[in-house]
């Protein structure tokens, strides 16, 4: 991985890293992904140094709210608050992205692979082959290529254990801790579990108003919380040697 090849460090910046989070119509996959990275990086002294914000790639007028859509934001905005997620994730307008985008944020994230494909084909159609093209390209990503990070990460100790050191950095308890205990939780106990997420390719959208609602969520919730978990270490670990010194408790 070397998304952050083309990080700026002239660049005036307020946070090391403006990661934009791109779903279908910006309104559940997106906002969700957000706001567990928030916490994810809060908890490990980086919520001011890693941004993020969302968008969706066919964002149209708003609807009229008729009592189905009010439901279904009810019901977001419940679980959302049982993740400890700030409402205004889910209360703000949809915003409908934009090529521009790629200037504006530092790292572009889709949710899916046919997001993916999308803007990787807009900038394509943009830019002849050549630098720029490549420039842009390597700003895009799928949110799941970070499931794996911390076990591509230990690869290198072709030991035995490594599959379960890996587990244990996103599972464990404590000061060292990536997660908050209740985030982690849901690696352990949740709908289908560390392993089952890290299976996932494309975030699905949950249907809440489904019988097994309840169990969409779940499962949703804990790809995202591995996903973006995973993407806040791996940015971390990232930061440029020729960045601004930054210190997240100053």
């Amino acid at each position: 991985m070397a998304y952050l090849a083309s990080l700026d460090p002239s660049k005036p910046r307020f946070c090391l890293c403006d990661v934009l989070f791109v779903d279908r119509t910006d309104t559940v996959r997106a906002r969700l992904a957000a706001g567990l990275f928030e916490r994810c990086a809060e908890w490990n002294g980086y919520g001011r140094a890693l941004y993020p914000w969302t968008c969706g790639l066919s964002v149209g007028s708003a609807p009229p709210r008729d009592i189905h859509s009010i439901s279904k934001l009810t019901a977001l905005m419940a679980g959302a608050d049982r993740l400890a997620i700030l409402p205004r994730y889910f209360t703000r307008p949809a915003e409908c992205f934009e090529l521009e985008d790629l200037d504006r944020y530092d790292l572009a994230v889709a949710l899916d692979s046919g997001i993916l494909d999308e803007i990787r084909s807009a900038v394509m159609a943009e830019y002849p082959p050549g630098a720029d093209r490549d420039y842009y390209l390597q700003r895009v990503c799928l949110l799941t290529t970070f499931s794996h990070y911390e076990s591509d990460a230990r690869v290198c100790l072709l030991t035995t254990f490594s599959h379960y050191e890996s587990d244990a950095v996103l599972t464990r308890r404590g000061g060292f801790a990536l997660l908050p205990a209740q985030l982690s939780g849901l690696l352990k106990t949740g709908a289908g579990g560390l392993q089952a997420s890290k299976a996932i390719i494309d975030i699905p959208t949950p249907d809440l108003s489904a019988p097994d609602g309840a169990t969409q969520w779940e499962a949703v919730v804990a790809a995202l919380t591995l996903s973006t978990a995973s993407l806040v270490k791996y940015l971390i670990d990232a930061y440029p040697e020729n960045m601004p010194h930054y210190d997240p408790v100053d």
